[in-house]
């Protein structure tokens, strides 16, 4: 469900996932969606923690490029942060939670919704 990169990996892209934090920020501003003029691409941004929020997940990238997201799924939970991503190719119902977030530090995610029959198409070009 999710990946954690190693520690090489880390430090490798420390400076593009913040390059990609300022770009969120810069972009939503004030707000705490928005809906961009990608098909299937919304950032988030959130200045505290959220309560608990049911939902299904569809084929989804999901990269937090500040703050951390806890996701339940089923009896598991995952905690979601700057060293990790989501990618699922189904939908999945969960409960999901902004865990970590703050004024100075605010939630900044880049969640893009996948075409699964274009992901099939480009898999099998």
């Amino acid at each position: 469900m999710s990946t954690k990169l190693r520690g090489d990996a880390n430090a490798a892209l420390a400076r593009p996932i913040q390059d990609l934090a300022d770009q969120i920020s810069k972009a939503i501003g004030d707000g705490a969606e928005l809906q961009t003029g990608v098909p299937g691409l919304t950032l988030y941004k959130n200045i505290a923690p959220s309560a608990p929020n049911p939902c299904t997940y569809e084929p989804s990238l999901l990269i937090i490029a500040q703050g951390k997201k806890r996701i339940d799924l089923g009896k598991h939970s995952y905690d979601f942060g700057q060293s990790t991503y989501l990618l699922t190719s189904i939908e999945l119902p969960i409960i999901s939670q902004v865990a970590v977030a703050s004024v100075a530090m605010p939630y900044l995610a880049f969640f893009f919704k996948l075409d699964m029959a274009i992901v099939r198409e480009v898999v099998h070009s």
